[in-house]
This record gives structure tokens, C-alpha cells and sequence, in this order.
């Protein structure tokens, strides 16, 4: 049963410009960067050395706190660089990428009778637990926790967002898998949140096993904070999950192709030119190193000279705006 909420405080900035959603250009990434300053209150331990060769699915630091939970390479090729800052803080694990990724292969049991605790094990192994965020304090999940809900939102208000429906529309059997999955680390529900607009139109909707929610109203509704705020509020001593969807996919292809498999869709917009869908990095700019995208904004200005990593489909936008960041999923 749908559940609809409408929401009456917000607004809609009226930033012009709109990308089409069709793919028309191939970008290929040189450098990639994995950063332990994106993730809060981590603190990083490095498992690699420079000039090692990695491939998609290798750990290349874990939290020194909790040493079980890795952060995997998003592709394969060789640690070119391990750049530190004032008192030898890891700031980044720079990777020079192959032309084609090579992926670890990761042994995926049932996934019919798969247990919770193989789930847990094969998300920590395979460094996409990180992926999966714990409310209050936006900190990577603990795996000995039990929420009392998962959240995820399938649509993005905020000014210039790639449309997740174009973005996931070939991911449905991915996305029913994540969500199997997920249901077994938590005794409360998964919910996802839909816009009132184009709900039926979007992958997530036919979703089975997980709590439907149509929100109608003006930004941030699609912010995952304010559904689990009028859906389920977060009381004293409890904690709710949340995974952005474009990761919800990638932790299905985890269980369906035994793979770690990054690639998806973020949009962007250039000083100057016109609208344009691209297939390539999930960041795309004229400079950079990019950081891996686990979720999240990007706030970092690249070297020229460096693309993003893996292969991503990226929208960049701009009729009518004159400069800006990237606006990322």
C-alpha cells in the first residue's frame, strides 16, 4: 500500500536548464582517487603500497577502529601515488586505471536462502559496506548494529539533478536484489521514498519487499533526511540506514555478478556550453582527480590533466548559468 505524504515547507530554486536524457559521448578515466577525508569520523589504515597492482574489489585502506570495513578500488590498475598531509594524515590512494577492469570474483552463495550474516560478510569483503550509512551523524554503519529501518530515495529535488529514472531504468533487476538483501539486516522495513510527480515511471516502484512512499512537495523532499523525518523519526537511542540508490545497484550487482561494479550516473554542469549526456566518469570536468563517489556531493577541484574513474554515465548541464561545481548524486 502507498503510502502519501505531502509536504508544504521547501522551495524550488528556479535555476534554468535542463540535460537531455540521452548518451552521447564515451569519457575514459586515467586517475582515480579514493579518499578517506570523505567519509566522517573515519580513521584510515592503509593496505596498499605504491606501485602495487589492485583490482576492482581490492581494499585499499579500512577504519582503524573498526579494521572489518574497507574501502575497495573501483577499478584495477596500480597505485601510482599515496599522498599524505600535515602529520602523514592518508588524504588520498591515487590509482592509475587499466583501459579495461579487471574485477575480483567473489564466491555469492543462494542468494534465495542467503543468511544475514553472509551478507554481512560478503558486503564487508567486498569494501561496499561503506556504501550503507547510519542516521544520526551521516557515520559509515557499524555491521554489529540493527537498525530499526533502512531508508533509501528514489528521486533527487535538488536544482539540476540527474533524473534517477532515466538513471536506473535498466537496473530493476539489480535494484530487487540490493533490497532483498538489505531486508535481512534490519527487523523494521526498507522504505523508499518516490516523487508524486513520475512515481509510476520509476524502477523502484515496482519494487517488492519494501515500503512505498509518494512524497508531493517542493526541495528537499527528495533529501532522505526529511522522508525519515515524516516517515519514521528517529527517537533517543534509536538509528536508521540509509544507501543512495545509484549504490542500491551496485550492491545488487555485487550478489547477482559476484563483481564490484561502480558504475553510474551523476550530472554536472560546465562554464559554458550546452546541455549533454555523456557516457564516462561519474565526475566529468575539464581538470581533476577525482574522489570515488560513495554517496554524497563532490567539493573538490581537480589537477589538470586527470578525468574521473570507471566508466559512468554523467550529464552535465547549462542553458542559462554562467559557472558552478558539480551537482552529484
Amino acid at each position: 500500500m502507498l503510502q502519501h505524504i505531502r509536504l508544504n515547507r521547501g522551495l524550488d530554486i528556479p535555476l534554468k536548464g535542463v540535460a537531455v536524457a540521452t548518451v552521447s559521448k564515451t569519457v575514459t578515466p586515467d586517475i582515480i582517487a579514493l579518499k578517506p577525508t570523505d567519509f566522517k569520523a573515519l580513521v584510515p589504515k592503509l593496505l596498499v603500497k605504491e606501485g602495487e597492482a589492485v583490482k576492482a574489489g581490492t581494499l585499499l585502506f579500512c577504519d582503524k577502529k573498526r579494521p572489518e570495513i574497507g574501502f575497495a578500488s573501483p577499478c584495477s590498475g596500480t597505485v601510482e601515488a599515496i599522498v599524505r598531509g600535515d602529520r602523514r594524515k592518508l588524504l588520498e590512494v591515487r590509482i592509475k586505471a587499466d583501459k579495461t577492469t579487471d574485477y575480483i570474483h567473489f564466491q555469492i552463495p543462494d542468494i534465495k536462502a542467503i543468511s544475514k550474516e553472509d551478507v554481512i560478510r560478503l558486503l564487508l569483503e567486498s569494501g561496499l559496506w561503506p556504501v550503507i550509512k547510519q542516521r544520526p551523524f551521516g557515520i559509515v554503519a557499524s555491521p554489529k548494529d540493527e537498525p530499526k529501518a533502512i531508508f533509501i530515495s528514489g528521486f533527487n529535488s535538488a536544482p539540476l539533478a540527474a533524473d534517477l529514472n532515466f538513471i536506473l531504468k535498466d537496473e530493476a533487476d539489480y535494484l530487487q536484489v540490493a533490497v532483498d538483501m538489505l531486508t535481512k539486516l534490519t527487523k523494521g522495513n526498507v522504505h523508499i521514498g518516490l516523487s508524486n510527480e513520475d512515481y509510476a515511471a520509476s524502477p523502484l516502484y515496482k519494487i517488492k519487499g519494501a515500503q512505498l512512499h509518494i512524497f508531493d512537495g517542493p526541495h528537499p523532499a527528495g533529501n532522505v533526511g526529511i522522508q525519515i523525518a515524516n516517515v519514521s523519526p528517529i527517537k533517543k537511542g534509536e538509528i536508521v540506514w540509509t544507501v543512495d540508490a545509484v549504490n542500491l545497484a551496485a550492491i545488487g550487482k555485487l550478489f547477482k555478478k559476484g563483481v564490484v561494479d561502480m558504475q553510474a550516473c551523476c550530472s554536472c554542469r560546465p562554464t559554458r556550453g550546452e546541455a549533454l549526456l555523456c557516457e564516462g566518469p561519474s565526475w566529468c570536468c575539464n581538470k581533476g582527480v577525482p574522489s570515488i563517489y560513495y554517496g554524497g556531493r563532490g567539493r573538490d577541484i581537480w589537477p589538470e590533466g586527470c578525468q574521473p574513474y570507471n566508466k559512468r554515465r554523467c550529464a552535465l548541464w547549462h542553458k542559462g548559468l554562467s559557472r558552478g561545481l558539480p551537482w552529484l548524486l
